[in-house]
């Protein structure tokens, strides 16, 4: 977190998949656990480092994701190939508050909460500036 910051990475979008941190967390069936798990321990490693920054989780979804979820199994069939990152935004530079996204709802964030911060959750679509595709994203925030 403190090389992103230090060597401009945040104006990058430089990310961190999870699959990173650690291997266990390379299979599908454990992006969602792992995601939430990583995204605690920065969120952790930001408030120690008194870091002035938001911490977000953003899960890469399928072309054909049915949104709105009820169920954290709804996320999870919703993911694409993609493991889920972690980014770090200054506060008011979070993805949902950038030009350029289709469609931006937040939602009820307890899909994800295991009750010890407290975060946020928004479904957003937009279009990749090189190739026009259609993408869609889950973000975690706190």
């Amino acid at each position: 977190m403190l090389a992103v910051i230090a060597d401009g990475g945040m104006d990058r979008y430089d990310d961190l998949h999870v699959d990173r941190i650690d291997s266990d967390w390379t299979s599908k069936q454990f992006w969602f656990d792992g995601g939430l798990e990583a995204h605690q321990t920065a969120v952790c490693l930001r408030a120690s480092h008194r870091l002035d920054v938001v911490v977000v989780l953003a899960f890469s979804l399928s072309e054909s994701a049915a949104y709105p979820f009820s169920t954290r199994q709804e996320v999870e069939a919703a993911f694409d190939w993609s493991p889920p990152s972690l980014y770090l935004f200054r506060p008011g530079e979070e993805p949902w508050k950038r030009l350029g996204h289709a469609r931006i709802e937040q939602f009820d964030p307890r899909l994800f909460s295991s009750g010890t911060n407290a975060i946020s959750a928004f479904y957003a679509e937009f279009r990749q500036r090189d190739t026009g595709e259609l993408c869609r994203s889950v973000y975690v925030a706190a």
